[in-house]
């Protein structure tokens, strides 16, 4: 799954977020490139039935937020992407 979901973020995100390919777990830390309001990226997730869980519930810098790929399939890690594409581009 960590695979399918480092393609879809290369494939969909790469100008708009950094990240680092996880070596084990099943969670992937990703930071915006531009700055955002975060309770808007957040409220359009929900709108758009995505959940993620942003940096600053782990008392981390704003700007982060992080993406579990366990218990999904693939077509799911592709829609999730692709939905959070727009929803980043809509936030920033």
């Amino acid at each position: 799954m960590r695979d399918i979901l480092v393609t879809a973020m290369n494939r969909e995100l790469k100008h708009l977020v950094q990240y680092r390919e996880p070596k084990e777990g099943f969670y992937l830390w990703v930071k915006l490139n531009n700055e955002y309001n975060e309770r808007t990226l957040i409220n359009e997730s929900i709108n758009n039935n995505l959940l993620f869980m942003p940096g600053s519930i782990y008392d981390d810098k704003n700007g982060y937020f992080r993406l579990t790929f366990a218990r999904v399939n693939n077509q799911d890690i592709d829609n999730a992407i692709e939905k959070l594409k727009l929803i980043i581009e809509k936030a920033t």
